[in-house]
């Protein structure tokens, strides 16, 4: 299929709507299946595996499925795979398909066979697909677990990550995302819990990517949910917008931040040891921390009507412009003295000289939408996306539980940032391949698809 067919037929949209019933008959019920495969490479050291998780969504005529893996990235090319492989085996419509990376940041390889991997737990997922209840839900994370990364400094400057204890930091440029989104779907019959989807906005980088493969903090998410709620739950996670949120609060340590890498733990707010080399939050806390939220607000969850319904759109990004010379000094080789943002930039011409050729001045991005209930919703980005563009999406979504996942389908957008972001510059800047509004452009069309969808 050509990218022009291919690009036309996602334009339209995901055209499902309500299951088509008689004024009296009741709704067909919505059906969840679920699957786990492992996409560890072969080579390497694991702490805990690699895995793709799959959610199968049917309802009456309309189907859907969102897989996450335990990736730094998910490539177009990758996703193009996935989605034909299960048009063919199972026939549901390739743009009905979600594919994500949580964005672990040790997963930055998977297995050989990945595509074929993720397609059949696709098709496993739907094999396993069963009448649910739907309960969701929206609660605030009260351990302040996300920081934004983006700091003014002293000379006016805006720089990311700017040092622990920094002095010449003045104070962050962004907000954070402290909203934690629950769908939680219940066997229809028994009530037991088969599959829980948690959206949160926060980084996955907090493993050592040299160390060993590992999901980052979602594992311990999960393995206390299973032991919490039980061992056959499928914990799913789907990373918020979070290009310029990560978890290392720069201005002071605070309960739960380790010195000397875990061997000695602070009490809140407790001044730092002048010998300390603190480090930020670890995965296992955070997981778990999370979990606790997620505990804690299960019981909180309301029942949403299932109303599964589909909607994408194919947003043309202006890429972002460079000129003959820049092109010329990209081409010629960066030596290694240069600085870390010099290096970045010069990719990012590189890599916007290839992404010219191939699309031209704009570059199609997809926005997908899923209505899971009448209360209910799903909203799937390409790239790593800025944490005030999905506020702006929660903002504008007529649906009371909006919950936006970013790194899905592609990733050669690179970073999403903000309009502001790109007068501010710094390192998201430098590394996006958009031009300033591109992230804008993906909101208006997020929302735009949501409203369509509360209208039905």
């Amino acid at each position: 299929m050509s990218l022009r067919i291919a690009a036309w037929m996602l334009a339209l949209g995901g055209l499902c709507g309500p299951a088509a019933v008689s004024p009296a008959a009741e709704p067909a019920s919505l059906e969840v299946g679920t699957a786990v495969t492992d996409i560890t490479p072969a080579e390497g050291q694991t702490h805990d595996p690699l895995l793709a998780k799959a959610l199968f969504f049917r309802q009456g005529d309309c189907r859907a499925a969102l897989v996450v893996c335990d990736q730094a990235v998910v490539s177009r090319e990758d996703t193009t795979a996935i989605r034909r492989r299960s048009a063919e085996e199972i026939g549901i419509p390739a743009e009905h398909i979600a594919v994500t990376a949580s964005h672990t940041h040790t997963g930055r390889r998977a297995c050989d066979d990945f595509a074929e991997r993720v397609a059949k737990a696709v098709a496993q997922a739907q094999t396993s697909a069963r009448p649910v209840r739907l309960q969701t839900g929206i609660v605030r994370q009260k351990e302040t677990l996300s920081f934004n990364r983006r700091y003014l400094m002293r000379d006016g400057s805006v720089r990311f990550n700017p040092g622990f204890l920094n002095p010449d930091v003045v104070r962050a440029v962004g907000p954070i995302d402290p909203e934690v989104g629950i769908a939680l779907f219940r066997d229809a019959q028994t009530g037991g819990a088969l599959a829980s989807l948690t959206n949160f906005a926060l980084h996955l980088d907090t493993v050592n990517k040299y160390e060993a493969y590992s999901a980052d903090y979602p594992y311990y998410l999960a393995e206390s949910l299973k032991r919490a709620v039980g061992p056959e739950l499928v914990s799913v996670f789907g990373t918020g917008t979070c290009g310029d949120v990560n978890h290392f609060d720069v201005s002071r340590p605070r309960a739960g931040w380790s010195v000397n890498r875990g061997q000695t733990m602070l009490t809140p707010y407790e001044p730092v040891p002048t010998d300390a080399s603190p480090s930020p939050l670890e995965a296992e806390y955070i997981g778990k921390a999370l979990a606790t939220t997620v505990q804690g607000a299960l019981a909180t969850l309301a029942d949403d009507l299932p109303d599964l319904a589909v909607r994408s759109r194919i947003v043309q990004a202006p890429l972002a412009t460079f000129s003959p010379m820049d092109l010329e000094w990209a081409r010629e080789g960066i030596e290694r003295n240069v600085t870390f943002l010099t290096r970045i930039r010069a990719r990012r011409i590189l890599g916007l000289d290839e992404l010219r050729q191939q699309y031209g001045e704009t570059m199609p991005v997809e926005v997908q939408v899923f209505r899971l209930g009448r209360e209910t919703a799903v909203v799937t980005l390409p790239g790593e996306v800025f944490v005030e563009l999905g506020l702006a999406i929660k903002s504008g979504s007529p649906f009371a539980n909006t919950m936006v996942i970013e790194l899905a389908n592609q990733n050669d957008t690179r970073y999403v940032p903000v309009r502001k972001a790109f007068s501010e510059g710094s390192y998201e800047v430098v590394n996006s391949r958009l031009e300033c509004g591109g992230g804008e452009m993906m909101v208006e069309a997020a929302v735009g698809l949501l409203k369509e969808l509360k209208d039905l």
